[in-house]
């Protein structure tokens, strides 16, 4: 009988079959790569959009009715809170009395100032605090503890995802991580607070597969009360507290009762209309900070000078 010999592969045969393969996984890996990281991309976007949605609510619903407002670039400690809401009062409400009231017996007002802080150093934490404040030209207070809260957004969206809120609008990543060196950039920004659409942009950031992850959202808001005024942001206020000054009557000094939609009440009272911007904070490289901001500000129906 005839054997038959079994021939198999070459060592050289199996080597090359072995590096066909290895390109065409290789390939296929280059391939898939980019899919599966827009998948993840995907998914991190549609993770984050409830968190993002709630600071966007957030800021609309806090900023968008204000009567006044100023805004530092900046988050602040106790002390410098305190000091920034009496200033607040100062600007805007020393002097008012209720309406109805005479100079020879006053009666000041009194109401709630908000303070609404961003701390983007520390993942985008959102908290709140509502001061109760007196108002008179002797003795304007604070008066008692403030209404804390410390994640105005609900805590579990910080477990996987850390956040970033800028004021104004931005393309890419870079544009948003990049730092603003002058102060008259930052102040255009800022100031963008005086129109009638006021763009702010959030961006959210998580690591998944020991790889980052962020996408940006613009969102916008309509600063209501701000923009109304006669005549526009910067302009007069108008309304119906009055206020305690002294006016030129034959040049002597007299105390006064003025309304305050008066055309003239500009020229002898500090109250003003719109925003006040604070762009003094720098960081350590002399650089406009952006590790967050600070808005105080009040609403008219909680200031009671009726």
């Amino acid at each position: 009988m005839k054997k038959t010999k079994v021939k198999g592969f070459t060592l050289t045969e199996l080597l090359v079959v072995i590096a066909i393969f290895g390109i065409i996984m290789a390939g296929a890996l280059q391939l898939i790569a980019p899919v599966t990281k827009m998948m993840v991309q995907a998914d991190v976007h549609e993770g984050g959009n409830a968190a993002v949605s709630s600071i966007a609510s957030l800021l609309r619903t806090q900023l968008s009715p204000v009567e006044y407002l100023q805004v530092n670039n900046a988050a602040m400690n106790e002390a410098g809170r305190e000091a920034a809401v009496e200033k607040f009062v100062d600007d805007y409400y020393n002097g008012i009395i209720k309406n109805g009231s005479t100079v020879t017996a006053p009666s000041y007002g009194k109401g709630k100032v908000h303070v609404l802080q961003i701390d983007n150093s520390q993942n985008g934490k959102i908290s709140t605090w509502i001061y109760d404040v007196t108002f008179d030209p002797a003795a304007s207070a604070i008066t008692g503890s403030p209404v804390y809260t410390e994640f105005a957004v609900n805590k579990a969206y910080y477990d996987s995802y850390s956040f970033e809120v800028k004021l104004g609008t931005y393309d890419t990543i870079a544009k948003f991580d990049e730092k603003v060196e002058l102060i008259s950039e930052a102040q255009k920004v800022m100031m963008n607070l005086n129109s009638r659409e006021t763009a702010f942009t959030i961006k959210a950031s998580t690591r998944r597969n020991n790889t980052d992850y962020s996408f940006l959202t613009t969102s916008t808001m309509s600063l209501v009360n701000l923009y109304n005024r006669i005549g526009g942001p910067g302009t007069a206020v108008t309304g119906v507290y009055y206020v305690v000054d002294k006016q030129s009557a034959g040049g002597t000094l007299v105390d006064a009762i003025v309304d305050r939609a008066d055309p003239l009440l500009t020229n002898y009272t500090k109250i003003s209309s719109g925003i006040q911007v604070d762009l003094s904070a720098l960081d350590a490289n002399g650089k406009v900070n952006d590790t967050g901001y600070t808005f105080i500000y009040s609403y008219g129906a909680e200031i009671d000078t009726q």
